[in-house]
């Protein structure tokens, strides 16, 4: 049997849904950009926690979100960073289009990376548009779906300086342009 983990990608669940999330999480249960996850679970409980969610009213935040049963870490297949930045640039790329269809005249993407980000379930791109409020969007990317979920810049980097990145953009350096390079994989800083 199979042992299966509720992970959880969302702002700010609501409703009865945010309560039958408390519920089956317990302290695992912390809303944010990055996953959450809770478990384990038998095949038979997933099967019932998924009906119960489902059942339950409400949304996961008010930029959308994931929640999946997945399977343990170790059975996780690694995502390679080349087709993570290639999901992440396409939800960017579509984003922007559903924002401002204007962006389809230019025929270019014209955001920068700031850098990638690897976590356990998920990696997160923080691209950057300059000094303008807001100063760029976020990509998180989970690892064992492919899913991508577009979040606010602030949101992400807040949640990623919580989690011991540095998302401070490089001091001195030209910030190149998303698409045509690699994005610099940043590591927790070490204590």
């Amino acid at each position: 049997m199979t042992s299966q983990y509720l992970v959880l990608y969302g702002m700010d669940p609501s409703g009865p849904l945010r309560h039958e999330l408390k519920s089956l999480m317990g302290p695992a249960f912390s809303p944010g950009p990055l996953p959450c996850e809770a478990g384990p679970f038998t095949p038979e409980e997933a099967t019932a926690a998924l009906s119960r969610l489902k059942a339950a009213t409400g949304y996961l935040g008010p930029f959308g979100g994931i929640m999946r049963f997945q399977p343990a870490l170790e059975a996780v297949l690694p995502l390679p960073h080349e087709e993570a930045e290639s999901i992440a640039l396409k939800a960017a790329q579509e984003q922007l289009l559903l924002e401002d269809p204007k962006h389809a005249d230019r025929g270019s993407f014209s955001w920068h990376w700031v850098g990638s980000f690897e976590l356990t379930r998920c990696w997160a791109f923080l691209l950057y548009d300059g000094p303008n409020i807001p100063p760029g969007l976020a990509v998180v990317v989970d690892k064992h779906s492919h899913e991508s979920i577009v979040w606010r810049y602030i949101d992400v980097a807040i949640a990623l300086e919580k989690a011991g990145f540095d998302v401070t953009p490089a001091q001195g350096h030209t910030l190149r342009a998303a698409g045509s390079w690699r994005p610099p994989s940043r590591q927790p800083y070490e204590d």
